[in-house]
């Protein structure tokens, strides 16, 4: 189970290290959209991530494909976008922290997201959440809450296919990924760390 549930986070991860390209403006009227925007980052967190890939899946697309990297280009082609909000939680923010996981709880609850994988242990949470529309996979919604570390809220938004995002991910190469990114780098405010 511990496995299934790394692979899935790489999955994730995988996604993140790559963007998303749909307008936000109509984001927000896609059924796997969950708005991201009210969770605050407190001024003093040490990490802080905070990213809207939309604007440089295109342009990652576009080098794939001259590069003949099909697996990269199927893996975005199901990604219309990708919100990810993280910060490092410590005594001071740790209450906001839960509220926000509290609040992102309930609107997927709301909503009627599916709960595949749910991890608590120690005060650490871990949900993967699936949202279908019309019997196809729109929206996958990741919380990490670690009490003692961090908070992380990811937003996927496309036509997703869980199967072929986890064989994909399998089959791709990371250097090419980082390849790729430094590439477009620069662009539309994108910097890679």
């Amino acid at each position: 189970m511990r496995l299934l549930k790394i692979n899935l986070l790489i999955v994730v991860i995988t996604l993140l290290s790559l963007s998303g390209p749909a307008l936000a403006a109509k984001d927000a009227d896609q059924p796997g959209y969950i708005d991201l925007s009210f969770i605050q980052i407190p001024d003093d967190a040490e990490e802080i991530q905070d990213i809207d890939l939309g604007p440089v899946l295109k342009d990652v697309i576009r080098e794939a494909e001259a590069n003949n990297d099909h697996e990269i280009v199927a893996l975005l082609a199901m990604v219309h976008s990708l919100r990810l909000r993280a910060f490092s939680v410590d005594e001071n923010s740790v209450k906001m922290a839960r509220e926000s996981v509290d609040k992102v709880t309930a609107r997927l609850k709301k909503d009627d997201w599916d709960t595949l994988m749910k991890f608590k242990d120690e005060g650490e949470l871990t949900t993967i959440n699936i949202k279908y529309h019309d019997d196809n996979m729109v929206g996958l919604t990741v919380v990490v809450f670690d009490p003692t570390e961090e908070v992380l809220f990811v937003n996927v938004v496309g036509d997703l296919d869980l199967g072929k995002l986890m064989k994909l991910a399998g089959e791709l190469d990371s250097g090419e990924l980082e390849e790729y990114l430094e590439k477009v780098e620069g662009g539309h405010g994108i910097h890679i760390d």
